[in-house]
Parts: C-alpha cells; structure tokens; sequence
C-alpha cells in the first residue's frame, strides 16, 4: 500500500506506505497499454469510497488499485497523474453523478479519456459523451461480462476488496 507522488525530476513514483490508498501488484511495463477504470463517490469522510482499478489490456491482469476518501476534483489530478504512470493509460471514468465533476477537472489534464458509443443513433460529428454511464440497460451487460469473464479466466485480478 502506498501512494504515487511526483518526484524531483517531475518523473512519477510509486512510494510504500501505509496511509496511501493505492495497492499494486505490477509496474508499468513498456509498450504495454493500461485501462483505469474508475468510480467516483462524494468524498466525505464518512461515505462511499472512490475507487479505480488498472488493467494491463495485454492480458487483463489487475496491476494496481485505489480506494479512498477523495473529493472528486482532487481524484482528477490522482487519475492523471498515475495515467501517466501507466504509459498514458485509457482513463473510464463512470460519469453518474461526481463523476461529471471528476471528468470537468480531469479533461484539460489529461488526453487519453474513454468516449462512451451512442448506440441506436446516427451520429453524423464526433460527440463528447464522455466516461461510462451506468443505467438500467448497462448495468446488468457489465455483471455479465464481468462474471463470464471471470468464469473464463480471462481476468486476472488480485485485490479481496474487488
């Protein structure tokens, strides 16, 4: 457990401890590319936690996680930070609630976000439907992937938490 701070050289660095909120179970790898997948809750202290977990797209093996008390602006500059950590890593960002205020603070940081698909519209410019929205339609195809996923072994995971 640790926490990933920016080091004299600009050059970001994974630090052990034991109040930072983030596990990892592998370094970034070159010319690997990284997914973070993040939840954002309200950030008070005594709420929901945010969350993201980072997979290796090579093989979807779980290479790190956070969980904790954060204000949403604030994981905006946590998320790019340690997207650059993992090699310019595809940032998902649920967009339901806080969020839209993590994503309105991580855009102008940060490039590579995930733009979630119109689908059953023509979309004739490119939209900026930024993040996952979690709905009554996408909600139980996530649980469905995810649970064929892991009844296939094709994802590697390591946290008890998750």
């Amino acid at each position: 457990i640790g926490e990933f701070v920016e080091g004299e050289n600009g050059k970001i660095q994974f630090k052990l401890n034991h109040t930072g909120g983030w596990a990892i179970w592998g370094k970034p790898e070159e010319g690997n590319r990284y997914i973070l997948a993040a939840d954002v809750a309200e950030g008070l202290a005594d709420g929901n936690y945010s969350t993201v977990e980072i997979l290796d797209k090579k093989d979807m093996e779980q290479a790190a996680e956070y969980r904790g008390h954060i204000r949403p602006e604030t994981f905006a500059k946590e998320l790019a930070k340690v997207g650059k950590y993992y090699n310019e890593g595809l940032i998902a960002v649920e967009v339901n609630n806080h969020g839209l205020t993590t994503l309105t603070h991580l855009k102008p940081l940060y490039y590579r976000l995930y733009y979630r698909p119109v689908f059953g519209k023509r979309v004739s410019h490119v939209s900026e439907n930024l993040g996952w929205k979690t709905t009554g339609k996408t909600k139980p195809l996530m649980i469905d992937n995810l649970d064929k996923a892991l009844r296939d072994k094709d994802l590697i995971l390591y946290s008890e938490r998750l």
